[in-house]
């Protein structure tokens, strides 16, 4: 992509950017309405937001963006949308309400986020994360067979 068409790109990012890092201010009244009635976060939520932040992240890395600055941006976004949509509030596997601990939120969201890349375009991710994401998806696939049995 030439550097007119990058200009333009982020000329039509940047205000969505901007609206998923700061929504309160711009849905305030709306949100002040409904401060306690915020859906708890499901497991098929948690799969769609882990989609849309591998699918930002090779979006990035298509448009030549640093990895590592493509790859924080996308999680924190998905971060985000975690604790302000849903104020990490949770449903367990049991139908149980929970609250996310930071733990989740600095380790299982990254590392689903970069895993749905890698996926997606393995050949834009560096071996080094490819290596270290495969083997954590292998041992992650042992362990869930384990609880089966």
């Amino acid at each position: 992509m030439d550097s007119f068409g990058k200009v333009i790109l982020n000329l039509i990012l940047s205000p969505l950017i901007l609206l998923t890092f700061f929504p309160n201010a711009a849905l305030a009244k709306e949100k002040d309405k409904n401060i306690n009635n915020r859906p708890l976060v499901t497991s098929s939520d948690l799969q769609t937001y882990y989609f849309m932040g591998g699918v930002f992240l090779c979006r990035s890395l298509l448009d030549d963006i640093d990895f590592k600055t493509a790859q924080k941006v996308s999680i924190m976004t998905v971060q985000n949308i975690i604790v302000t949509k849903h104020e990490r509030k949770a449903l367990d596997p049991n139908n149980k309400e929970i609250t996310l601990p930071d733990s989740f939120l600095n380790s299982t969201v990254p590392f689903f986020v970069t895993a749905d890349a890698v996926g997606r375009c393995p050949d834009k991710i560096p071996k080094e994360t490819k290596k270290i994401v495969n083997e954590e998806l292998k041992k992650l696939e042992k362990s869930m067979k384990k609880k089966k049995k």
